[in-house]
C-alpha cells in the first residue's frame, strides 16, 4: 500500500520564514531610512549651534554657550542642544574653537520584531575662529587697531592658560599713531593693494572700482602702503 503523508504543515512553516524575511527586509528600508533621517536632522541641529557659538569666540564663552543653546533650539527644538553637550577648547588660541556633541534616541517601526526597537544616533560640529590667511574682494580702505573707537569687549581679559592679556584700545591707552606712509594718521586710510608697489600711488578710478567691487585676488597678510 502507499502511504500518504499529508504536507498542510510545510506550507505554514514556509510562509512563516517568508513572513520573517520580509519584515526584516522592511525593517532595514522604512527603519533605516528612518534613523538615517534622524541622524542628519540632529546633524543640521548641532551645526548650526557651532557654527552660532562660534561668533562669539575667542573670549567670550558665556555668549558662545547662550548663543549655541540658542539655536540648537530654532534649528531642534526645545532642549535640541544642552549645555552638556558644548565644550571649548584650544586650538591656536585659547577658546578658540567649540565644539557640540549629540546623542539622539531613534525609534523603528518594524525593527522591534527582530529585537531592534531603539538606536541612538550620534552627531558632532566642530567650528574654530581664526584669523584668515587671505582674502579676495577686499576694499582698500584700512581702520587703524589704536583708534579710540576700537575696544574689544575682553580689552585686559587675561587668559588662562597661557595667561596672556587681550590689548586694550581707546583712551585709556593712548598711542601714538604713525604718519609714514604705512600709517593711518585719522579714522580711516585709503591703501595701494597692488603687491610689491612701494608706494601708495594708485589712480583715482582704479580706487574707485576697489571700492565698489573689491581686490579681485586674493590678498595674503602683511603690510601695504598708504
Amino acid at each position: 500500500m502507499t502511504r500518504l503523508h499529508r504536507q498542510d504543515g510545510q506550507v505554514t512553516i514556509l510562509a512563516a520564514v517568508l513572513m520573517v524575511a520580509l519584515i526584516g527586509m522592511a525593517a532595514f528600508v522604512v527603519d533605516v531610512g528612518s534613523w538615517f533621517q534622524t541622524q542628519r536632522a540632529t546633524q543640521s541641529t548641532v551645526d548650526a549651534s557651532a557654527l552660532a557659538g562660534a561668533q562669539a569666540l575667542p573670549g567670550n564663552t558665556t555668549d558662545a554657550m547662550t548663543w549655541a543653546t540658542s539655536y540648537g533650539a530654532k534649528n531642534g527644538g526645545t532642549g535640541a542642544i544642552t549645555s552638556s553637550d558644548v565644550t571649548f577648547s584650544r586650538t591656536y588660541a585659547p577658546f578658540d574653537t567649540i565644539t557640540v556633541k549629540k546623542a539622539k534616541s531613534a525609534g523603528g517601526f518594524f525593527g522591534s520584531v527582530l529585537g531592534v526597537g531603539i538606536v541612538t544616533v550620534h552627531a558632532h560640529a566642530t567650528a574654530m575662529v581664526g584669523v584668515p590667511s587671505q582674502a579676495e574682494y577686499v576694499a582698500p580702505i584700512a581702520v587703524n587697531l589704536t583708534h579710540p573707537d576700537i575696544s574689544g569687549s575682553d580689552c585686559g581679559h587675561t587668559f588662562s592658560p597661557p595667561d596672556v592679556a587681550n590689548p586694550c584700545f581707546g583712551s585709556a591707552n593712548q598711542t601714538t599713531l604713525p604718519l609714514g606712509k604705512t600709517g593711518a594718521p585719522g579714522a580711516f586710510d585709503l591703501i595701494n593693494l597692488i603687491q610689491g608697489q612701494t608706494n601708495g600711488t594708485v589712480g583715482a578710478s582704479t580706487l574707485a572700482s576697489w571700492i565698489q567691487n573689491g581686490f579681485d585676488k586674493y590678498l595674503p597678510l602683511g603690510g601695504y602702503f598708504s
